[in-house]
């Protein structure tokens, strides 16, 4: 039986599996569909009744990105020197500073070019240190005028504009609209604030990416361990469970173009194997273990790549079970360009030496490990149990080949990826040439 992988989404009262919006078959310029908004949950998300006790928690972005400090160096155990710093690989960083807002909530228009050389670009929005507001990326323009983005229904998005406390991230196209056909030229947004006060400030950020050469693109990642199953920095490299999951998911990405760089290792500092709620409370640690915001601040410092967190136990709701949960992404898409936020990476269980299938089933640490960093990297579920789609029109939406989708929201071994979702995976700037 397939193991539902449960998409979460928390603090806006959004219940989960809703993460992209609808995709809608319209003639160009025609309007949107209206999708189905879920009900409020009093600021806690329904995480569904997980089959067989275990899931993916999909996408986890709410929190304070106020960053801190990461005490573990990483150790090269090998392998080549910290990976390229920000801007790299020809990626163009577009810095708008610090940006205030009006009475509305409202910042000043932002507009910035791109070349027909480029082929995509990430917006990156990040609050104050400790801020409790709401943010959008809303009133997305392309040259020609076509909207992408506007007003806070981001179901209604051709870019995916998710509001939450204290960043947002939006990445451009994931879709293959005809609305979000990419267009060299000016293009204009601006961020919304929901709570404004006068005190209310935000960073922003866009990095544009050109476009690569045929042939592979590599992704740097970087893997924090907490100790969890007696996994460090110094026993990872040789530890035969990790590394059977790694070349799984290895396999998978080079079959979507990208190549994985040799692993970057670092320890956590103590205490952060088990993961007992999603955000800090009363602005600190939970009474046992650890935060999820906490644990992906410790990103701060580590270099440019994809941020893995290995954790003994990811108990974040009291209506699941202990391990119902298998992953967790910062984002669709995280903040793949800034760490050191609660969506700069994805927390894996990591709960046994050996892993022990249920029901003869295989492993599944290569496809939790795939799955989430796609969701990282800005792709959503083929569909979500209410009937919402993703933005791709040539990703299945049922039957055996939506299940054998490495986005099935269920965990049913899928190994195959859609063409729109190589694209975008490959347009995140993240990954280089």
């Amino acid at each position: 039986m397939a193991r539902l992988i449960v998409t979460l989404s928390v603090g806006l009262a959004i219940s989960g599996c809703f993460e992209p919006p609808c995709e809608s078959a319209s003639e160009p310029g025609g309007p949107l569909s209206p999708c189905a908004v879920p009900g409020a949950d009093g600021g806690r998300p329904d995480a569904g009744a997980p089959d067989a006790g275990r899931g993916d928690a999909g996408s986890m972005d709410a929190g304070r990105p106020d960053a801190g400090s990461m005490d573990a160096g990483f150790s090269d155990a090998g392998v080549f020197d910290a990976g390229v710093g920000d801007g790299g690989g020809g990626v163009r960083v577009i810095d708008f500073g610090v940006v205030s807002f009006d009475d509305a909530g409202l910042s000043r228009v932002l507009a910035f070019p791109v070349d027909a050389a480029d082929e995509g670009f990430q917006v990156e929005v990040l609050g104050s240190a400790g801020s409790a507001d709401i943010f959008q990326v809303t009133r997305l323009l392309s040259p020609r005028g076509a909207v992408l983005a506007s007003g806070r229904d981001f179901f209604m998005h051709r870019s995916r504009s998710r509001p939450d406390f204290g960043l947002t991230n939006a990445l451009v196209l994931e879709s293959d609209d005809v609305r979000a056909e990419w267009v060299p030229g000016s293009w204009r947004f601006q961020v919304e604030s929901w709570q404004p006060t006068p005190a209310s400030l935000a960073s922003v950020k866009v990095y544009v990416k050109p476009r690569p050469a045929p042939g592979p693109q590599r992704l740097g990642v970087n893997l924090f361990f907490s100790g969890s199953a007696g996994l460090t920095a110094a026993s990872a490299p040789t530890q035969a469970r990790l590394a059977a999951g790694l070349r799984a998911f290895q396999r998978l990405f080079a079959d979507a173009g990208i190549t994985l760089e040799p692993p970057r290792y670092a320890d956590l500092p103590a205490g952060f194997s088990a993961v007992t709620a999603l955000i800090d409370e009363d602005g600190g640690a939970p009474r046992m273990g650890k935060s999820l915001d906490a644990l992906m601040r410790q990103s701060q410092g580590a270099p440019l790549g994809m941020n893995l967190f290995f954790v003994e136990s990811l108990d974040l709701f009291p209506g699941l079970p202990p391990g119902a949960v298998l992953g967790v992404a910062g984002g669709i898409p995280g903040s793949t360009m800034t760490n050191g936020t609660v969506a700069s990476g994805v927390a894996i269980l990591f709960d046994a030496p050996a892993y022990v299938p249920r029901m003869g089933e295989p492993d599944p640490l290569g496809l939790v490990l795939a799955h989430e960093v796609a969701h990282q990297l800005g792709v959503g579920h083929v569909f979500e149990s209410t009937g919402q789609l993703d933005n791709l029109s040539d990703t299945p939406t049922s039957g055996a080949a939506a299940e054998a989708n490495v986005m099935s929201p269920f965990a049913a071994g899928g190994s195959a990826w859609s063409p729109l979702q190589r694209v975008t995976l490959r347009r995140n700037p993240v990954v280089r040439p």
